[in-house]
């Protein structure tokens, strides 16, 4: 089961498991609007949100994984935890550091 930490910024969300075992996070979302200095990612089946968060974010902030609710709030993401919903699709990759001006 999924825990949030007090090192991720929204920690303040709330994990629901139903019996099919299917996990859903509620939490409040920020909005972001595209700019030039963004990034875009075609999704695939192998990718988790947290692991696209490293690979963009490792170099500009500290534990990138856990901005992992930038990249969900980019692109509508309603439930971090499944993203069948956007495979082939191309997602907004957020500018780390001009995301966090927004916080």
């Amino acid at each position: 089961m999924l825990e949030l930490r007090e090192n991720n910024l929204y920690q303040n969300g709330k994990v629901y498991e139903f019996p099919t075992g299917e996990q859903l996070l509620l939490r409040d979302i920020i909005p972001f609007k595209g700019t030039l200095t963004d990034s875009y990612h075609i999704v695939t089946t192998e990718d988790r949100l947290d692991i696209l968060a490293w690979q963009y974010y490792k170099d500009t902030v500290v534990d990138p994984s856990k901005y992992y609710w930038v990249i969900a709030d980019a692109n509508n993401i309603f439930n971090p935890l499944d993203l069948a919903d956007y495979v082939g699709k191309e997602s907004l990759i957020p500018n780390i550091t001009k995301a966090l001006l927004l916080i």
